[in-house]
């Protein structure tokens, strides 16, 4: 007689996330959960390049202030890493909520950059269009809004 063993499935996608913010956290993984990914925060610049080791699709969300390097020493060192080439999102770093912003003139090499107020409406479908293969999750997923707020999927 033989068995099948079924293991855990890994997460459709790996999200590194470099910033600080809790709240942040919170709304990444809410909607990263949604495509069946995994999210990991990294407190450093190490971190991040050992989580890159992960042989499976990523992204990383990169504070623009992020502790320890600068962000384009940190977008190079990924972007030329041998490993595999993360899609990087910058996110803005903000201290003064009401004060103006504007979209950076330069990402340094990034793919995409994020307001963060934007998380929640923009998060999935900028997954979507980095990753093809998830795009057509990230479209069922962000369908589900209602006029009466989101509604989770089973």
């Amino acid at each position: 007689m033989k068995f099948k063993v079924r293991s855990k499935a890994a997460p459709m996608l790996e999200v590194l996330l470099a910033h600080q913010d809790k709240d942040i956290y919170r709304q990444v993984v809410e909607r990263v959960e949604r495509l069946k990914g995994a999210v990991t925060v990294c407190a450093d610049a190490t971190q991040v390049t050992e989580n890159l080791s992960v042989d499976r699709p990523c992204a990383l969300l990169l504070d623009v202030a992020f502790q320890g390097t600068f962000p384009f020493q940190l977008i190079e060192q990924v972007k030329t890493s041998p490993l595999r080439q993360p899609k990087v999102i910058l996110l803005p770093s903000v201290y003064n909520k009401t004060a103006y912003k504007k979209c950076p003139d330069s990402l340094y090499g990034a793919d995409a950059y994020l307001e963060l107020h934007h998380i929640g409406d923009r998060l999935l479908p900028l997954l979507g269009e980095l990753f093809p293969a998830l795009s057509e999750r990230a479209s069922v997923v962000t369908a589900v809004e209602t006029a009466g707020g989101e509604r989770q999927l089973g």
